[in-house]
């Protein structure tokens, strides 16, 4: 329209407004491709302007608007694109167009660039350009003095640039870059003050950069923030997660000693909390630092660790019970000590175990909720009762499982045996069985077996013996080196084959049951037991036949 109108008469035709609000437009839109059409936009207006089309002469909103587009987008080269940008506008204030001079907002957007990169020398960038506004401002540029804006985007790169290291692996860099901040900051350069949170940053980079090391070297940072707080640098006072990231780091280290330095560190926030009035706790020990310690004894495994674990647990209870209501001992914790036990191999561990949910039972019914037993829990103390070499270890499985179906049956639907359940139940049974046999106890072995069976015809499914249980008992009589082992293996493999006839098809027979039989008469010095061997031989045959290709 504009083109077509004569140069007297343009009552439409765009000016620096109409280009402008497109470039915001392309601004807002963020991205590469939206960056790159509000510069081809700018490029656009410059070329107008230096053609005489004075009123398009380009201000400092406009490009100040192209570089934010490029801020944006992400595109790895976009903080030279805005540095680009911003020595056009002071080309342009240098050749007379006043209204192009970059001020604090153009600056700080470019800034925003740098702190949005990848680069690792963006951080170095951003104080270069923090630095240009400085000396402006010194040397009588008053709209140049940085500001509030200013210094939260040279944090943001800051922190930025930790992550990115620490993301990459790279904790080292990320802990020297730390300390080069605070080196600088010392020399002057408040902007650049390391806080507790980047610290935190580093000390967590350390925790889970999975290095042998890894622990030690985040308890490293830790003490010299220690150290940095006392000589007067009160904003660099570790707090209770700098504490607890370093409690997780050796509760999960492999390395030995690893679990008493945790509790060490532990010792060490209760002193600090002490010592601290009631008004500034910044360090305190929480729920989650002594259940992360009790979970690092859980691992550990032996008695020692579950009696640890234990009176850790005792500890909490107590002082929740003094009044300290945010270590009220949950689900979890109490569940972490009753695996400690499970996995003490510990021959009380059972009775443990069950103590300890009896505790949970009580502690819900007085009104904590939060200790509640779950399915987990008694899948837990199902789990210590099946590791358990006493005899009556199944019947105690049993009477458990049952108590977890009736309070499922009663409506609490979380207590609903699962998977896991049935497994540690098979795990226990399977258990009892080797034991059996191992202590040359075939006869009980036999009888725990058939018991099992009848209790799974009743109605318990989870007891329901297999192939697998049979082939260990028929294997139990044929290493008895009883004189009628090979008769009472064989006797146990022809109930296989009664069974498997009256329709329980996963018992059937296989080549390792009959082979099995087979040795043990092999070896019998018995009359007539190579006979037996071979009838044995030519009935497999027979059964060879019978079944289909």
């Amino acid at each position: 329209l504009s083109k077509k109108q004569n140069s007297t008469n343009r009552a439409v035709r765009p000016n620096l407004y109409s280009y402008s609000t497109l470039i915001n437009a392309w601004a807002r839109k963020g991205g590469t491709t939206a960056a790159t059409r509000a510069e081809v936009i700018l490029n656009e207006i410059e070329e107008m302007f230096l053609q005489g089309e004075e009123d398009l002469r380009p201000c400092v909103i406009t490009y100040t608007s192209v570089i934010n587009a490029w801020a944006k987008s992400r595109n790895p080269l976009a903080p030279e694109r805005a540095e680009a940008i911003l020595l056009r506008m002071e080309d342009q204030y240098e050749r007379g167009n006043l209204s192009a001079k970059p001020n604090r907002v153009t600056y700080n957007s470019v800034i925003d660039a740098w702190a949005r990169s990848d680069v690792l020398h963006a951080v170095e960038k951003v104080e270069e350009i923090v630095d240009r506004m400085q000396r402006m401002f010194e040397a009588g540029d008053v709209d140049m003095r940085p500001d509030i804006v200013t210094y939260n985007i040279v944090s943001l790169a800051f922190s930025g640039k930790l992550r990115q290291l620490i993301r990459d692996r790279l904790v080292s860099k990320a802990e020297e870059l730390l300390f080069i901040a605070l080196k600088k900051y010392e020399l002057g350069a408040e902007r650049l003050r390391p806080d507790h949170i980047h610290f935190g940053m580093v000390i967590d980079g350390w925790a889970k950069s999975g290095k042998k090391d890894s622990a030690d070297r985040a308890l490293s940072l830790l003490l010299q923030m220690e150290e940095m707080h006392e000589a007067s640098k009160d904003w660099l006072e570790p707090n209770t997660i700098h504490y607890n990231t370093v409690i997780n780091a050796f509760a999960r280290s492999p390395v030995r000693g690893s679990v008493q330095k945790a509790e060490d560190l532990l010792n060490q926030m209760k002193r600090l909390s002490k010592k601290q009035n009631s008004t500034n706790r910044a360090v305190r020990p929480n729920l989650y630092s002594y259940s992360t310690l009790i979970n690092a004894w859980a691992r550990k495994g032996g008695t020692t660790a579950a009696t640890r674990a234990e009176v850790i647990l005792n500890e909490i209870e107590e002082m929740f019970l003094q009044g300290e209501e945010d270590l009220r001992p949950c689900v979890i914790t109490y569940t972490s000590v009753i695996n400690a036990w499970a996995k003490s191999r510990n021959p009380l561990a059972p009775e443990r175990a069950e103590a300890i949910l009896l505790r949970m039972e009580d502690q819900y019914e007085r009104g904590n909720l939060s200790a509640k037993p779950n399915r987990v829990t008694y899948n837990s103390v199902i789990d210590a009762w099946a590791r358990s070499d006493v005899l009556h270890a199944v019947e105690k499985v049993e009477e458990i499982v049952d108590r977890m179906q009736r309070m499922f049956e009663a409506g609490d639907v979380d207590m609903r045996p699962d998977i896991v359940t049935y497994n540690i139940v098979s795990l226990a049974f399977s258990g009892k069985l080797r034991q059996l046999i191992r202590d040359r106890l075939v006869s009980k072995a036999e009888e725990l077996l058939f018991i099992a069976l009848k209790k799974y015809e009743l109605g318990a499914e989870r007891l329901r013996p297999d192939h697998i249980h049979f082939g260990m008992v028929i294997d139990g009589w044929a290493k008895s080196g009883k004189k009628d082992s090979a008769d009472r293996a064989l006797s146990l493999l022809l109930q296989m084959e009664e069974m498997h006839e009256a329709s329980k098809d996963w018992l059937e027979p296989n080549t390792i049951h009959y082979n099995t039989v087979i040795n043990a008469f092999a070896r019998s010095p018995v009359r007539g037991s190579v006979q037996k061997a071979e009838d044995l031989l030519n009935q497999m045959k027979r059964l060879s036949k019978k079944q289909n290709s």
